[in-house]
């Protein structure tokens, strides 16, 4: 088996369906903004390679969106670092994005406080800015789309639950062209989704069918909280589980064996291997857990899941399983196509053919180059 090379990787179509707006700022980006906002008032930030060390991994990421929080403030400073996300994922010729966020309420220096429609105003904005010269620039158009997030670090209660759901269902609605789905993250070490989260979201589980969930799966040990996830996936329409790390034997060996879903859907697995490796404190790669979700009922995905924060693309994600596991080119594009397969892309036909489009100019380069020879 030939494993490819950075670059023939980086050629190929991507796609990234596990990524958080916060985590993808560019540490370079996020050290700018820092200084230009606080003037030296105290606080800095020092990037870092997580890869390097990766214990207390968990600890750092958190520390790491702290930092974020103390730079996109306003809607001017989101829009900044959301157009330099999209530039970063089209420069790594990433086809669809969709990516993830928690509309926030930002203060004014008069006190006054925007709201969370003006927040996905903002983004919807900043997309369409981006779109306007993307094909000019990177050759082709990345489509976007956003997830919104049930954020499970901050939930209390039932009604704390409840009120998030309600907040997003609300919002979301207001742009059903941009919002496809939710998602259900934040700190995995808060245990709120067996008491809180679940049951508010079967409280409302109608809502669902139109906007599917992907849901943060044992990034940390939850034997209980894995049980009640996949025995509700087919009523809540969890279509997609992230991270996947320690989800115990007996219940992962369900959801390879198929069937979660009446329509026959397969469930969607999303792999983020350099965040992996840092959450489990991975001595390497090879220990990644990828090899034990390879069946054809699971629908496999490699994405990035903060990639300013694990200085990572799709392309080192996909180089460095690939040489773990020595997966060909073949085996990339096969989990594109997989990826695409388990997107919550409106008109996934479409995407499929722009995806086989873009594939075939690829291998097309190198024979047009040889004839000029």
């Amino acid at each position: 088996m030939v494993v490819p090379t950075v670059e023939q990787i980086r050629a190929l179509p991507k796609l990234d369906i596990h990524s958080h707006l916060g985590g993808s700022i560019g540490q370079k980006k996020l050290v700018e903004l820092l200084e230009e906002r606080e003037k030296g008032l105290g606080d800095t930030f020092t990037p870092f390679d997580c890869r390097l060390d990766v214990s207390n991994g968990l600890q750092k990421c958190f520390a790491y969106f702290d930092a974020v929080a103390k730079v996109v403030v306003d809607l001017k400073t989101l829009k900044a670092t959301t157009l330099q996300v999209f530039d970063f994922f089209a420069a790594d010729n990433c086809l669809y994005f969709e990516m993830r966020t928690s509309p926030k309420r930002f203060k004014a220096p008069s006190g006054e406080e925007t709201t969370k429609l003006q927040y996905l105003e903002t983004i919807d904005e900043a997309i369409k800015e981006f779109q306007g010269s993307c094909e000019g620039r990177f050759g082709f158009l990345m489509e976007i789309k956003l997830l919104l997030s049930i954020n499970r670090g901050i939930v209390k209660t039932l009604e704390d639950a409840g009120a998030q759901i309600d907040d997003i269902v609300e919002t979301s609605a207001k742009f059903p062209d941009l919002v496809v789905g939710v998602d259900v993250c934040g700190n995995p070490h808060k245990h709120t989704a067996v008491p809180f989260i679940i049951p508010a979201m079967l409280q409302r589980k109608d809502v669902f069918q139109k906007l599917p969930i992907t849901y943060h799966l044992a990034e940390v040990l939850c034997p209980e909280e894995c049980q009640l996830v996949v025995d509700n996936m087919s009523t809540l329409n969890i279509r997609r589980l992230g991270h996947c790390c320690f989800v115990p034997d007996k219940i992962r060996e369900k959801i390879l064996k198929g069937g979660i879903h009446s329509d026959g859907g397969k469930v969607g697995i999303e792999v983020c291997p350099t965040s992996n490796l840092v959450t489990r404190e991975l001595a390497s790669m090879k220990g990644h857990h990828w090899p034990i979700w390879q069946s054809d009922q699971v629908l496999l995905s490699i994405n990035t899941d903060d990639a300013g924060m694990f200085t990572c693309d799709i392309t080192s994600e996909c180089h460095d399983l690939a040489t773990a596991f020595n997966l060909t080119r073949e085996d990339l594009i096969k989990v594109q196509r997989e990826t695409l397969e388990s997107s919550f892309h409106p008109d996934k036909a479409k995407l499929l053919e722009r995806f086989e489009a873009f594939l075939r100019k690829v291998d097309e380069e190198p024979r047009s180059k040889a004839a000029k020879v």
